[in-house]
């Protein structure tokens, strides 16, 4: 308890502070007749509404808030009237130290400080924490990128591997043509040169046989290294489906005939035109009827069924292989189409296979977008379902150089113990023709083995080893005939016929290529490199001299149009040949007057040597230089002639002649009269 009244009699005001939770206020009336009666009464101004009864003459208020207020008290003495005035006591209740400006103020400051101390820390706290990230996540990245540089690494040491797996494989197989070539032709040559008796004549077609057998491998065995490694592409062509799939079962009713079976072919369509990759249909028909055939009893039926369905505005190809064949078990039938799985169907050894034909043929539909079915029941017969989209023309690229025949189908009769007999009528027509034959070859055995097969033609043979030396002989001797490899170091055959084809002084020459490269695209290849004839080994010797004879035909006919007064062939083949023969009779007819052109002018003008002037204009026109010169002059005598313009006289020597006799003579010798009777 505090007693105030001291301070209250110095200011005149009650002064409270704010811990201070009462106050007591005696007050007394001036009328002392009866003290005990009196009454008060208070009321604080602001706080109260109406008048409050003190307890006797003492007024106890609570706790007030900081402030200041107006205690107001009355009283009422004997008179029974309240007092007229009213004490009216100030009182002042201090401000709580925490409420107070300076103390909110650094209170705000204070807090201010904390909040920035802890953005402060919880910032170092997050850049420490971003940092740990960082270096956390630097060496998860880190890691990662080696992981993905071994995987890399890895898969590329793979793909590498993958690769010279191919490259080993297509090599390898590429390399045993060569020595096919060299057992097959040579053993067909004795066949058909030197018959021996039966009996050794059989056992060297039994070789002549497996020999070939093994190249049709070898050609499966490519075409399933090139699906391997993804670079066999599709190669369309537009084609009559029902004629070309006809004719590719024709090419088996000798095989069917043979073990007395009826191969018959179906279809609903006359005429199909589609957009086709002739060269992988082939190898699917082929192996598809062949695996028919195989292993269907004698006196069986087997159908190939083809037709056109559709499913809503798609197109497709419908394909039906049907036998009466030995069936097969629904075990084996899940694995048919595995590479090199062999099912044994038989009791004996003679229907069984590689294993590659069925899964070849399974590969090349996938290829198309295609799909195959087996429905098969022992003993009762198999049928091959085959559906294949027909792709739309407009949306591929068709290839109008591709030519696709049935020539190319693998060796049929070699499905059978039976032979095929040789033909044995050679091709004489080349022979007592002294040609000259460029060899581009880098095997020393192969080289022999075509010089034997020309041996009995009148030719000149030159040899090369690569393409490189191919080159230089071909520019050096400009012969009548090219026969090269493709595969071969230094410079392949690919770039020996563009480097031929693009030297004016031989690009005149037939070019051979005959090499271990089997595929389209390898002879298209070559075909567009200028390559007049694309062979592949094994290759038959006949018909090797029959395609020398049909180009050295096709350049004799060339020769004669040269030599005649027409000049354009209309030939896309000899338009570099054209464009060379016109611009030397543009010469010749532009200094037709000058009675000393000769070959050394007109090369220069034509950036020739004379020599390779005259080998390129003999290949052309069978006709030396200054020959060549005498026909042009003659030609436009002739023309002149027609006209009747000039006499005979200045027509001989406008066009050179040295003499008028030289130019009746000349004349009546190329056209059968004197220029006089013209």
């Amino acid at each position: 308890f505090i007693d105030r009244t001291k301070n209250f009699l110095q200011t005149n005001q009650i002064i409270l502070n704010p811990n201070d939770v009462r106050l007591e206020i005696e007050v007394s009336l001036l009328d002392f007749t009866n003290p005990e009666t009196n009454q008060y009464t208070y009321q604080i101004e602001g706080l109260h509404k109406q008048w409050l009864f003190a307890d006797q003459n003492k007024i106890v208020l609570p706790k007030l808030p900081h402030g200041d207020y107006i205690l107001n008290v009355r009283g009422k003495g004997a008179s029974g009237n309240w007092s007229a005035n009213i004490l009216k006591i100030p009182i002042h209740v201090n401000t709580p130290f925490y409420l107070k400006r300076l103390f909110l103020t650094w209170v705000s400051l204070g807090f201010l400080a904390l909040v920035f101390i802890y953005i402060r820390l919880r910032t170092r706290k997050l850049k420490n924490d971003r940092k740990r990230l960082e270096a956390e996540v630097y060496k998860r990245t880190k890691q990662i990128e080696w992981d993905k540089q071994t995987i890399a690494s890895q898969a590329e040491a793979l793909t590498e591997l993958d690769k010279a797996k191919n490259r080993f494989f297509s090599n390898i197989t590429h390399e045993f043509k060569t020595p096919l070539t060299l057992i097959i032709g040579p053993l067909e040559q004795l066949i058909q040169e030197e018959p021996p008796p039966n009996i050794f004549k059989r056992r060297i077609h039994g070789v002549v046989k497996n020999a070939k057998r093994i190249q049709d491998l070898i050609n499966q065995l490519l075409d399933l290294s090139q699906l391997e490694s993804g670079q066999m592409k599709l190669k369309y062509t537009q084609t009559d489906m029902i004629s070309y799939s006809r004719g590719i079962t024709k090419r088996f009713q000798v095989l069917a005939e043979r073990k007395q079976q009826k191969l018959s072919f179906h279809s609903e369509l006359h005429q199909w035109h589609i957009a086709l990759d002739a060269d992988k249909w082939q190898k699917i028909l082929f192996n598809l009827i062949s695996n028919a055939i195989k292993f269907t009893p004698e006196a069986k039926n087997i159908d190939v069924c083809l037709n056109r369905i559709y499913q809503g505005k798609d197109e497709f190809i419908s394909l039906k292989v049907k036998d009466e064949g030995i069936g097969i078990d629904q075990e084996n039938i899940q694995k048919i189409f595995d590479r090199f799985y062999q099912v044994d169907l038989s009791n004996t050894k003679e229907q069984q296979g590689t294993g590659i034909g069925l899964s070849l043929v399974y590969d090349l539909i996938i290829l198309q977008g295609g799909e195959i079915e087996i429905d098969s029941n022992p003993g009762l017969g198999t049928t091959f379902h085959v559906k294949i989209p027909v792709p739309n023309s407009e949306s591929i690229d068709l290839n109008s150089d591709s030519h696709m025949t049935l020539i190319d189908l693998p060796n049929i009769e070699l499905l059978t113990e039976k032979n095929v007999p040789l033909a044995t009528n050679e091709s004489k027509s080349l022979e007592g023709e002294s040609l000259e034959v460029l060899i581009v070859e880098d095997s020393n055995d192969m080289r022999e083995y075509i010089r034997q097969c020309l041996k009995h033609l009148n030719y000149n043979i030159t040899e090369a080893i690569n393409g490189e030396e191919g080159y230089i002989k071909a520019q050096s001797i400009v012969p009548d005939l090219i026969i090269s490899d493709i595969m071969m170091p230094k410079k392949d055959g690919y770039s020996l016929v563009q480097e031929i084809r693009g030297n004016i002084s031989t690009s005149h020459i037939p070019l051979i290529l005959l090499t271990a490269k089997s595929s389209l695209d390898s002879k298209l290849k070559g075909l567009r490199h200028g390559a007049d004839v694309y062979l592949t080994k094994p290759f038959s010797p006949k018909e090797l001299i029959l395609r020398m004879e049909k180009l050295i035909e096709i350049r004799k006919l060339l020769q004669k149009r040269y030599t005649n007064d027409s000049i354009k062939t209309n030939n896309a083949i000899f338009e570099q040949e054209d464009e060379f023969i016109a611009k030397l009779k543009a010469y010749i007819i532009e200094n037709l007057d000058d009675p000393n052109l000769n070959g050394d002018t007109i090369g220069k003008a034509l950036a020739l040597s004379r020599v390779h002037l005259y080998r390129k204009l003999k290949a052309l026109t069978n006709q030396s230089i200054t020959e060549y010169v005498k026909t042009i002059r003659l030609q436009e005598a002739f023309k002149l002639m027609q006209e009747g313009k000039l006499n005979v006289s200045e027509i001989a020597f406008q066009t050179g002649f040295t003499s008028v006799s030289h130019f009746s003579r000349s004349f009546k010798e190329a056209y059968g009269k004197s220029p006089t009777k013209m």
